[in-house]
């Protein structure tokens, strides 16, 4: 194949995942298009088929098939990035960008009832007046649609279709949620499930505060297996549950963890919707734990919000867009 190149793997990129080395150097190339080069064998290391998972090796030579194209758009976008007005220049920061938390709140503009949809990384922030939190609004921002890092974001639909990224969700998130299970319908399985979560938590901290870097690959494939055996004995569970709960009970119950659009299945019980939950987004909830610069949680965007929750309680409503968004 013409265009072929061979990158060697320089010493300070030692151990770095597959995945992270393009997300840095080819920032515009989704994660549909990565996995079917590698899936094909034209993307190799030393010659091998490899997996995102990947870690690489100083000295290793990587294959890559004509990719410069890609790489040209996003050099060009950071040259001319000064020429754009502020706003613009924010998103394309964001859009560079690794890592980039998403959520979206209630306002009150003008006595409608509004939202803002937020874009936050550790130093940028873009918030947008919207009419609601629809697929539509979110594209209005630009960013979504166009963004080939880490999206953490909680467990809305609406980011499921978007597979020009990563997913992270938020396991705070995933435990209030996992909290109400307990409450609601006394599952042990959630309970267990809250204690490995905040111990998996601990130990990214404990990694992060001690400057260790990643958590070990064995260590991180042992938690997995602790979750998907919790799943598994909560599968069993939760139909002993959804015998005791009528139909009734059922919907009240689902409908505390679940929106309108996620279109619940009341023959489950509130466990299984979850326990479903959880299994088929697994790689996203633990995402943290194989990248450290992604966060266990979402709440650096939530925290996005504050002033306009402040601005709110005070004045009531918003006047305009604009100035629920200068805040």
């Amino acid at each position: 194949m013409s265009g072929v190149s061979i990158v060697k793997i320089k010493p300070e990129d030692d151990g770095i995942r597959l995945n992270r080395w393009f997300l840095r150097e080819y920032p515009s190339l989704t994660l549909g298009r990565l996995q079917k080069l590698l899936r094909t064998k034209q993307i190799k290391v030393d010659g091998k088929k490899a997996e995102t998972s990947t870690r690489l090796i100083a000295g290793q030579e990587l294959r890559l098939p004509p990719l410069d194209e890609q790489k040209a758009v996003i050099k060009e976008k950071i040259l001319t990035a000064k020429d754009f007005d502020y706003i613009n220049w924010v998103k394309t920061k964001i859009l560079m960008s690794d890592v980039v938390g998403t959520d979206d709140t209630g306002i009150n503009i003008e006595g409608k009832n509004c939202s803002v949809i937020s874009f936050v990384t550790e130093l940028y922030t873009y918030l947008k007046a919207t009419q609601g939190k629809s697929r539509e609004d979110y594209e209005s921002t630009g960013i979504i649609q166009n963004f080939s890092g880490v999206l953490v974001s909680d467990a809305a639909q609406v980011f499921e279709k978007y597979e020009n990224c990563y997913h992270a969700l938020c396991n705070l998130h995933l435990i209030r949620n996992l909290k109400k299970v307990v409450d609601i319908e006394d599952a042990k399985w959630a309970d267990n499930m809250i204690k490995l979560i905040k111990e998996m938590i601990a130990k990214k901290n404990e990694y992060i505060n001690e400057g260790k870097g990643e958590i070990p690959e064995d260590i991180v494939k042992n938690y997995i297996k602790r979750v998907k055996n919790i799943l598994t004995r909560g599968e069993s569970e939760a139909e002993d549950i959804k015998e005791k709960l009528s139909v009734v009970q059922r919907e009240r119950s689902i409908k505390e963890i679940l929106s309108e659009s996620d279109k619940p299945d009341t023959k489950d019980s509130l466990s299984q919707v979850l326990l479903k939950r959880i299994r088929s987004n697994l790689d996203s909830y633990t995402l943290f734990l194989y990248n450290e610069d992604v966060p266990s949680n979402n709440t650096m965007t939530e925290r996005s919000f504050h002033m306009l929750k402040i601005y709110q309680k005070i004045s009531g409503i918003f006047k305009s867009d604009r100035k629920s968004t200068r805040l």
